[in-house]
């Protein structure tokens, strides 16, 4: 997605969670606190009903109580119940609500000494505003993280990406190969995969979480409809294909969970940092049973990342330039662990990490287990240029 889209898309968040926020949090709350220092003044309810709302797709409803006080010798009306108004579904509480104020009947009113004609019947804090702040904060949060996303690459992409899609090796800073993996005390360097299963674990989860959290507070209306004998036939079918999204986000989580449970794999090289045209080792061994692994692979990569713009757009492309498959094998025992002497030509492309150009080289693993997730790793690596002789 282009960074004016991530704008537009974090934008689409961003302002509807500033008005949830502000309109059914951040307000009603200031009003509650302000509220504390209201004075008292008897009131008698004019009238009182359930207004119902109407609209195209669905069908909402307020409170609506009329009353009558009086405040320094001087009569007002007003109808205002407490800091949120507007309307919303489920009539039955707001006729037990209704049923507390009949016509007639006597009560005290909150009056705000300053403006004696704003006034209101309950001022007391509810759960319902904190609910609001943090559903409408998500918004918030999420929308603004996606709009500094998508400027910082529009920055980015403006201060160090050529125009039309053109790169030359000229333009690259002078340090753009990686610093080289750390060795351990016997001169070998010990892999970490791309993404341990654990994060991926988390990861799966926040999404899933923030997406079914949003999503359930539409399927909590769309109940209290059909539990209240008004049926919202529109907002259910319009939740479905979120809710099998959820679903899907769900089934997603498990499945990443069963995957965190397979079995570990510890991948080291050697001796030293590889370097084009020299042949290294590469070592394998499972932290746990292999017995599971109907086949297993491993395939050495090479891919190259490049970030261009073209007009005001950017794009990034995705080649691999190099596959090579180094292990397969159905062997149970022999999977467990082994060795593989591998060899780049003197010509391979060396790692690269620019702001716009990466060049990564990575071993991947793959092991086929039936009926249950397969286990994928990746583990990248710094491939060096060869050192220059001089004779």
């Amino acid at each position: 997605m282009s960074p004016k889209w991530l704008v537009v898309f974090g934008l689409v968040f961003l302002l509807p969670g500033l008005g949830i926020s502000w309109f059914l949090g951040v307000s009603p709350m200031v009003k509650t606190r302000a509220a504390q220092n209201w004075e008292r003044a008897p009131a008698e309810v004019l009238g009182s009903r359930v207004r119902t709302h109407r609209g195209s797709d669905s069908t909402t409803y307020s409170i609506e109580i009329k009353y009558r006080y009086e405040w320094e010798g001087q009569t007002h009306e007003g109808e205002r119940y407490d800091f949120v108004g507007g309307s919303s579904s489920g009539r039955a509480a707001k006729e037990r609500v209704v049923r507390e104020y009949p016509e007639g009947h006597g009560f005290d009113v909150y009056v705000n000494p300053e403006i004696p004609s704003e006034s209101v019947i309950d001022p007391s804090f509810r759960l319902f505003y904190l609910g609001m702040l943090a559903f409408g904060g998500v918004f918030v949060l999420t929308g603004a993280g996606v709009c500094i996303a998508g400027v910082l690459q529009m920055r980015k992409a403006s201060m160090s990406v050529p125009v039309g899609g053109q790169r030359s090796e000229t333009e690259y800073p002078p340090n753009t190969i990686p610093p080289a993996d750390p060795v351990d005390g016997r001169g070998n360097v010990v892999l970490k995969p791309k993404v341990g299963p654990w994060t991926q674990v988390i990861i799966v989860l926040a999404v899933t979480l923030f997406w079914n959290g949003i999503v359930s507070v539409f399927v909590y209306q769309a109940w209290e409809s059909v539990r209240t004998g008004n049926t919202d036939l529109f907002l259910i079918l319009f939740l479905i294909p979120f809710v099998l999204i959820g679903l899907g986000a769900l089934a997603g989580f498990f499945y990443t969970l069963l995957a965190a449970f397979n079995p570990r794999v510890l991948v080291v090289i050697g001796p030293g940092t590889p370097c084009a045209g020299q042949t290294f080792s590469m070592d394998w061994e499972f932290l746990g049973s292999t017995s599971r692994l109907q086949n297993f692979t491993v395939t050495l990569e090479g891919e190259e990342t490049a970030t261009y713009r073209q007009g005001t757009s950017t794009y990034t492309d995705k080649n691999i330039f190099h596959e090579e498959m180094l292990v397969s094998m159905d062997d149970a025992r022999a999977i467990s662990s082994g060795t593989l002497e591998v060899t780049l030509p003197f010509e391979a492309i060396h790692s690269l990490k620019t702001p716009n150009n990466a060049i990564t080289w990575k071993f991947k693993i793959h092991g086929k287990i039936n009926f249950w997730p397969d286990l994928k790793s990746e583990y990248p690596f710094v491939l060096h240029p060869q050192p220059a002789r001089f004779s």
